[in-house]
């Protein structure tokens, strides 16, 4: 069985004859392949079959597809993540020396560890086969070399002398002079010794790659050359995780759930529906940028706005429609390439044609510039749910929300999520929160109110699932008297935002930075302010994440303090080429490395977050959406938070960063919006 009949098989399983006809005649679904379908009498195998080629000849075989099917098959989410894996991916075996019976471990497994978590990043199917006594040869058994495009040996001087791998290197050699296939051989060497005995004439045709640099030179030679291998044939797959995460391949075995397809709608028209998570419009014209002296402009036009996205489920599905289709995405790219070349400074020249980009109205968030331990920070959130990566405390708006208004929801989604404590969380122990206090205007009293009201809920959960007693004075602290409020002040931007409402009416609000999005679809809404933390002081994430059923839940996304004068070293001042993207859909932005000085993480929720994805603290009882969603997070993102012992680590921090988090971070540095 062909990948190409494995995908088939997998939307037979998820829709009936009908419902597949459907979503193949329209650009929103799977695309309009109704060129290539049969008569509508044929089976409906015949027309799955029909449906992949179509889709292979098309182009459209790619991660947009699959993000469209998990959203109108959510409970079949797992099949289909795993079905693009296995068609987007490489299949890599890591061959390592573990040391067994040597009375130490030597640095092939630290390495294994990085270069496995490192390619699982960039989108290959990394598992592992360590050659103890027990699997000698099992890497050269048909099973592996069937369903593997490549193997990845860990050559160090121990592992050229180890008698494990000389007897898998004598498996493989036997089999590759029977005439059976072999994958591709690579070869990263710790070091410059020639290999010996056995792996000496599996050396022949393999390629080599030098550990002596960085590893993520390392990791990038290898990324690129195993993009080039072909991707064997095999059937469709699911995942039993190692002790390290990695996955090795058994049968997948679903059947297709009842019910017809799930509407899906990409815009929710005039009334904003009760079920509205959200409320973000659909512009119908381009947002212009004006320069004037040292001077930004940025102008959005709300008049005859006819369309908005409300739920997450929409959203998805406008990304899937849009970042989808290859020149939609390219002219989106142009497009953003553009507007971020203005917003920092340079001078892209006249803008490309416009598309009619559906850009969403509006998102925003705070750039808080923090005095903490005689250096400059950001305090950043960990985001990992696309698009992944580093995030400032931001979020879309509500349905409630003046749009016309940034600077408020900007600022309400900051207290939401930053919750600052006087020492470090420890259960049983009351700790006195620090409230962020912005005065607009309406006077102390009410911008505390404001600040107590944005954390009423996170508190209760917080004791109600961490048994972290906190509060702002009434409650008992061990702090006498409880530390004073954070009086944050504006720092100035010299970029000025403009609103033309519904009725025309312009609203002007300076000193913000905006990121213009049309990678993500988005506009974002960023206010900068100045504060100092004490040295003791400490950040818990205060989002809440509530399901459909009314249940409510922390998010806890990882939190980190990151230096300013790495940001300024990691993104660029100016230039149309200011930012790189990954190819996920919506994508995120790679800047990097990071070092371990250059970020200092808050442990508690990664702690918290490991915990409940092994279910290894007594009494903990989570639900068990949150206990996958944990899960997942440390099988993709694990080593970047965690070491072999499984305790906080800056070692190896992540450089994938949320676009809008990247845009106004790069036009900081540009513009010295920064101390």
């Amino acid at each position: 069985m062909t990948l190409q009949d494995a995908l088939a098989a997998l939307l037979v399983s998820l829709f009936d004859r009908s419902e597949l006809r459907t979503l193949a005649s329209t650009d929103l679904f799977l695309g309009d392949l109704a060129a290539d379908l049969p008569p509508e009498g044929a089976s409906l195998a015949d027309t799955a079959a029909s449906v992949v080629a179509g889709l292979k000849k098309r182009h459209l075989l790619n991660r947009s597809l699959f993000r469209t099917l998990t959203t109108l098959r959510p409970s079949h989410s797992r099949a289909i993540r795993l079905m693009e894996a296995r068609w987007t991916s490489r299949r890599v075996v890591l061959l390592y020396d573990t040391g067994s019976g040597t009375g130490g471990t030597p640095p092939d497994v630290a390495v294994a560890r990085t270069l496995a978590w490192a390619l699982t990043e960039r989108g290959h199917c990394v598992w592992s086969v360590p050659p103890t006594a027990d699997h000698a040869g099992s890497w050269a058994e048909r099973e592996i070399h069937d369903t593997c495009d490549a193997v990845l040996l860990i050559l160090s001087a121990s592992a050229a002398r180890s008698g494990p791998l000389q007897a898998a290197a004598r498996s493989a050699l036997a089999r590759r002079l029977a005439g059976s296939r072999l994958p591709a051989l690579m070869v990263a060497a710790l070091d410059p010794t020639p290999p010996e005995g056995d792996l000496l004439p599996l050396m022949a045709d393999a390629k080599l790659y030098t550990a002596d640099g960085s590893p993520d030179a390392l990791v990038d030679s290898l990324d690129r050359d195993l993009r080039h291998l072909a991707p064997v044939a095999s059937q469709p797959v699911d995942c039993e995780r190692t002790a390290w995460g990695w996955p090795r391949m058994a049968p997948v075995q679903e059947s297709r759930p009842p019910g017809p397809v799930p509407r899906i709608e990409a815009f929710a028209r005039g009334c904003r529906p009760p079920e509205a998570a959200f409320a973000m419009e659909i512009l119908p014209r381009a947002p212009t940028v004006e320069v004037s002296g040292d001077r930004l402009a940025v102008t959005v036009d709300r008049v005859g706005v006819k369309e908005a996205v409300h739920t997450g489920a929409a959203r998805n599905a406008l990304w899937a429609s849009w970042l989808g289709v290859r020149e939609k995405r390219e002219a989106a790219q142009a497009w953003d390439a553009w507007y971020q070349a203005r917003l920092t400074g340079g001078d892209p020249g006249p803008p490309p044609e416009w598309p009619p980009v559906p850009l969403r109205w509006a998102a925003g968030g705070i750039l808080p510039l923090v005095r903490w331990r005689n250096r400059t920070w950001v305090p950043l959130f960990f985001r990992d749910i696309p698009p992944y990566g580093w995030v400032l405390p931001m979020g879309a708006t509500d349905p409630e929300d003046d749009l016309q208004d940034p600077a408020a929801f900007a600022l309400r989604e900051a207290l939401e999520e930053l919750m600052i404590l006087r020492g470090e969380p420890r259960r049983g122990v009351p700790l006195a929160l620090r409230l962020l206090i912005v005065d607009d205007g309406e006077g102390p009293e009410a911008a505390r109110a404001r600040a107590v009201a944005a954390l009423s809920a996170p508190v209760a959960l917080r004791l109600q699932r961490d048994g972290l007693a906190l509060g702002d004075g009434p409650v008992p602290s061990v702090h006498d008297p409880a530390p004073p409020p954070l009086l944050a002040d504006p720092v100035p931007t010299r970029t000025d935002l403009e609103i033309l409402g519904p009725d025309g009416v312009p609203r002007r609000h300076p000193d913000v930075l905006v990121s213009l999005g049309p990678l993500d679809l988005g506009i974002d809404v960023i206010r900068v302010l100045r504060l100092d933390l004490d040295a003791e002081d400490t950040i818990l994430d205060g989002e809440v994440l509530v399901r459909p059923d009314g249940t409510r839940e922390l998010v806890r996304m990882p939190v980190a303090m990151i230096a300013w004068s790495a940001i300024s070293r990691v993104f660029p001042a100016r230039g149309r080429h200011t930012l790189a993207w990954t190819q996920d859909t919506p994508p995120s932005v790679r800047a990097g490395p990071l070092g371990p000085a250059d970020v200092h993480f808050f442990g508690w929720d990664i702690v918290r977050r490991r915990e409940i994805a092994l279910g290894s603290r007594m009494g903990d009882a989570p639900d068990p959406r949150d206990r996958a969603r944990c899960r997942t997070w440390i099988e993709q993102f694990g080593p970047r938070f965690l070491d072999a012992g499984g305790q906080p680590s800056t070692a190896s921090p992540c450089d994938l960063w949320v676009p809008a988090t990247a845009r106004v971070l790069a036009q900081a540095v540009a513009r010295r919006v920064g101390p």
